[in-house]
């Protein structure tokens, strides 16, 4: 077994504690198990002593009369004591393209990294010796049900890091260097996607997969089943092993690949059914690009989109190219991209700072759907200044995301009360730039 082809836990010495893994650790030295078949073992120390994983052992062949599972495609999540999405009983409307306001005529307040939990006690302590501006990280959401109902957010935001094989995060170093180490959220050893911001050091999340993720947002769907669409940004971030220079999840890169995507969108079909989603091949026209779709004949009304849920992947480089391999209209996939003008798949565009309101103005008349930010964590709050916030909503964005979605969530930091909210505390309105005359907040009123 290579040093590259190492996955960390799944089974463990001393067998199972209630048939789910668990790491052995003595003092500061680790043993695990590779596998459920292998008699081969990995040990390694950390703190002062640190020594390079070691392989005891030899792996024999698996069980060839096993029932094999593609790593690459997790079974359908269970849900209400059934396998797969939850039979709805809210049927959404067919898209329309007539009359009515359209779903770039409105505008939204999203939030940054919605899953984000920060560190506390012990980890706080060692995330402030190890890394500068600690601070930043030191924001935090509610579940994303949560935010979606109290706080009147409609757009999320997930880092979503591939884990095939399960256990790539499951060991984070800075847990590692606190007196009484435990083990972090047993799903973390699981196959799936998982959703974290920094692995090894900033790693607590509301929902570490990404299908407990997809489960909030339907949960929410299933009580409120005609909200304005729920515009879910997903970040594909590489799966590199280590943040600080110490062995503690896997030595190799996992990087967005093909395969993977097609496990990504096969965890989104287990939760919702096609028609709660808004897909890219709902939006193109026959014989055009779907950037050429969206400029020439527009988004679909509002009213025709209640109750679906619009993904966007913001990959980069070689991800954003597996992503789009043989589909560069995106024919197929469930997900729209983060593009620039003139690309075949542009629709979607994210222009972090607002400062440039202008260009960003021209951006949203032509038909694209923007997303800014309002603020950074925490130095935003720090500075007291909305300065931002103003030009963000200002600019028409129509996503304008932000740490500080209602009030009172900032007053820690030296008595600041900010936040960013719409007016009378809607959960959507009129854009500013791209709203025909015809447009009326009343457009976007969603029952309670």
């Amino acid at each position: 077994m290579k040093r590259d082809d190492f996955r960390p836990p799944v089974w463990l010495n001393d067998g199972l504690q209630e048939s789910h893994p668990t790491l052995r650790r003595i003092n500061d030295t680790f043993i695990l198990k590779a596998s459920k078949w292998s008699n081969e073992t990995w040990t390694w120390t950390v703190g002062k002593n640190y020594t390079k994983p070691q392989k005891h052992g030899f792996s024999p062949k698996k069980d060839r009369g096993r029932k094999k599972h593609s790593p690459f495609l997790p079974r359908p999540v269970r849900a209400n004591g059934t396998r797969g999405a939850k039979k709805q009983t809210w049927q959404t409307w067919p898209l329309s393209w007539n009359a009515g306001t359209r779903i770039n005529e409105m505008q939204v307040v999203g939030t940054h990294n919605s899953y984000h939990v920060p560190l506390v006690g012990k980890e706080l302590s060692q995330l402030k010796r190890h890394r500068g501006r600690w601070w930043n990280l030191q924001y935090s959401h509610l579940p994303l049900d949560q935010q979606l109902k109290r706080q009147q957010v409609r757009s999320l935001e997930l880092d979503v890091r591939p884990d095939p094989w399960g256990g790539r995060f499951a060991i984070p170093y800075i847990s590692t260097l606190t007196p009484k180490w435990q083990s972090s959220d047993n799903r973390l050893f699981g196959p799936g996607s998982k959703v974290l911001h920094i692995p090894d050091i900033d790693y607590r999340s509301n929902c570490v997969l990404f299908t407990d993720c997809l489960l909030h947002i339907r949960n929410y769907l299933d009580n409120h089943p005609a909200p304005v669409p729920i515009i879910v940004l997903l970040e594909a971030r590489d799966s590199h092993p280590l943040y600080l220079p110490v062995f503690a999840t896997v030595p190799s890169r996992k990087t967005w690949m093909p395969d993977l995507y097609d496990a990504l969108e096969h965890e989104i079909r287990s939760v919702f059914l096609p028609d709660r989603l808004l897909t890219p091949d709902m939006v193109r026209m026959e014989g055009l690009t779907l950037e050429q779709s969206i400029l020439w004949r527009g988004w679909p009304t509002v009213q025709s989109a209640r109750g679906r849920v619009m993904f966007v992947v913001d990959g980069f480089g070689e991800s954003r190219r597996a992503y789009l391999k043989h589909r560069p209209n995106l024919e197929g996939r469930l997900m729209f991209t983060v593009s620039k003008p003139g690309k075949a798949d542009c629709t979607f565009l994210k222009i972090n700072n607002p400062k440039n309101v202008g260009h960003i103005r021209s951006l949203v008349k032509k038909g694209y759907l923007v997303r800014t930010r309002a603020d950074k964590p925490v130095s935003t709050v720090l500075k007291c200044s909305t300065k931002r916030r103003t030009q963000a909503f200002e600019s028409g964005a129509h996503i304008v995301s932000t740490d500080f979605p209602v009030w009172g969530t900032s007053k820690r930091w030296r008595g600041c009360d900010y936040a960013v909210r719409l007016p009378g505390g809607k959960t959507a309105h009129c854009n500013p730039v791209s709203a025909k005359p015809g447009c009326h907040d009343d457009d976007f009123r969603e029952d309670p």
